[in-house]
């Protein structure tokens, strides 16, 4: 995961997980049945395209960085049959506070930049 974003990155990437939450009803930790799309960020190529169960979470980081806000994307991709997931360069989680996000509303999808692995994660709501 790379390095720790800046703090102003870090509030619009928690604001994107919870506006894509409340938009879908989601619950604090509770796993869903979501289609997910992984785009090679270089050549914008779909290279995975499937229904994944996720789910949205807060982890509290110690001191300046503590709070209770959504800020962990989980992603259980061996439940869908992707057992070598992280040799395609995806992860079980993605955090608020070192992977950009965006919620785009228009396509209720929520968009994740991992820009260390040159992937674009598109989770798209119910």
């Amino acid at each position: 995961m790379g390095k720790l974003l800046c703090m102003e990155d870090r509030e619009d990437s928690i604001k994107a997980i919870g506006l894509f939450v409340e938009a879908n009803n989601l619950a604090n930790g509770e796993f869903q049945d979501l289609s997910i799309i992984v785009l090679n960020a270089i050549t914008n190529n779909i290279e995975l395209k499937h229904d994944v169960s996720c789910a949205f979470t807060t982890k509290n980081y110690d001191g300046e960085y503590s709070d209770n806000r959504l800020n962990l994307v989980n992603i259980v991709w061996e439940d869908s049959g992707i057992k070598k997931y992280l040799k395609l360069g995806l992860f079980g989680f993605y955090s608020a506070y070192y992977v950009e996000m965006e919620y785009d509303v228009a396509e209720n999808c929520l968009i994740l930049d991992t820009t260390d692995t040159s992937k674009v994660i598109r989770i798209y709501g119910m």
